[in-house]
Order: structure tokens, then sequence, then C-alpha cells
């Protein structure tokens, strides 16, 4: 099956299941696994923690179609407990996180650039070592300007593409 590149608008801070839902577009999570983990450096360092404190990981596998459309790396502040049971994390993790925890998005950051997929990106992407991806950097923050998120979420080149609106 082809479809068209799906053109996300940047324009605030959305879960990947709403930016789907808006392009009436039924995703699926192939792939999910929640876990607490100490952060590496430079992790430890965006999230504002010492490297001894524990915080989340969430790795997932988002598809249209059955094809994979993005490759998530999701750290997550400890601020309250999670369960670690996939179940939670198969739709939308903002809203999870709003309607069980109360813990609100007030805003966020995206960069984006192109990369080339390392082995694994390819492996969960089912893309070839030549196909380039978007590799979006996201950090979300709490009211206050606590940051609580960082996540890299890595796109197959050929399914996906951002439009921004000067």
């Amino acid at each position: 099956v082809t479809y068209e590149k799906i053109d996300e608008h940047l324009k605030s801070v959305i879960s990947f299941t709403d930016e789907m839902k808006q392009h009436n577009i039924t995703m699926e999570t192939t792939y999910c696994k929640m876990e607490k983990v100490y952060p590496e450096t430079f992790v430890a360092k965006t999230l504002q923690i010492p490297k001894t404190d524990m915080c989340y990981r969430l790795t997932r596998v988002r598809c249209v179609n059955k094809k994979p459309l993005v490759y998530t790396v999701t750290y997550l502040k400890n601020i309250v407990e999670l369960p670690m049971d996939k179940q939670y994390y198969m739709e939308s993790l903002y809203k999870y996180l709003s309607d069980v925890h109360g813990i609100i998005i007030e805003k966020g950051r995206d960069t984006l650039e192109a990369a080339l997929p390392t082995e694994k990106i390819q492996k969960f992407l089912e893309i070839e070592e030549t196909m380039p991806v978007f590799k979006r950097v996201r950090q979300t923050f709490l009211p206050g300007d606590e940051i609580f998120e960082y996540s890299i979420c890595y796109y197959p080149g050929n399914r996906y593409k951002y439009t921004v609106d000067l």
C-alpha cells in the first residue's frame, strides 16, 4: 500500500496520536517498552536531573497501514510513579499523563534535522541504510518552565514531511 507523505504543520505540542487523528489516519503501536533507567549524561543534563536519579524511558514504534512511521525514544522525568505495563502507552502518552496523573504539558520545543539511520533505526522503521530520516528532538515543559520530557523521534524521509508557517 502506498500513500502520500503525511504533512504535519508545526503549531503547538501535540501527540502523534492526535496528529494522525487530524489527518483521519488510524495509527497502531507495534512495539512498546516502558522502563526505569539511569540516564546517560546528556539525558540527565537535558532533564536537569543528576545521573544518579532514575527516569523513565519509553520506546515505541507507531505504524500507519502496517508500515512503521515513527520510532521514538522518550525520556520522562520521574515526578510520579508510572506503570511499566505497555498497555498504558499504546495510544497517546500526553492524554494518559493528563487524564490519569494530571500532568499537563504547557509548551515544547522541537528541533528537526535530516540524518541517516543507524542499524537499529533501519530495523524498527523497516528501511534501507540509504533512506534519510527526519530526526525530531522534542523537549516539553510543565507550568513554570520545568522540563519534563526529552524525546528523539525518527521518521522515514519518504513517508513524512513537516511544514512550518512563518
